[in-house]
């Protein structure tokens, strides 16, 4: 329990942040200290590449994230992780963040784990 509101706190504090920013620099700055939260709490897919279509599906459409499940949002984050890792001159990070896949994610996620630390409260 006390990871879930972690997680949604951390997760609900990006999003402010990354609201709030407007220099690219930044962005991709707290864009990385993302990757870095989800890699030091080993919320990372090594399976990432198993949900490729689904990710390019939901690039197309961002409201079929509400669709795929919890596991596939944090392969998603991975994706955009390891793109960017592999090709650092890709500039992945600001594609999916001016493309608003990563707000999105982070948006799905957050209330989801709202809602797993809503039920978790009336039991």
């Amino acid at each position: 329990m006390i990871s879930y509101e972690k997680h949604l706190k951390y997760f609900k504090q990006t999003l402010e942040q990354l609201n709030e920013l407007s220099d690219d620099d930044l962005i991709r700055i707290k864009i990385l200290e993302l990757m870095h939260y989800l890699e030091k709490n080993h919320l990372l897919d090594k399976n990432y590449l198993e949900h490729k279509a689904h990710f390019l599906a939901c690039e197309v459409n961002l409201d079929r994230l509400k669709n795929v499940s919890t596991e596939m949002l944090l392969s998603f984050l991975t994706t955009i992780y390891r793109i960017d890792y592999v090709d650092a001159n890709s500039d992945a990070f600001m594609i999916y963040y001016n493309n608003q896949m990563l707000k999105s994610i982070l948006n799905e996620l957050i209330r989801r784990l709202e809602n797993v630390v809503k039920s978790n409260r009336k039991s």
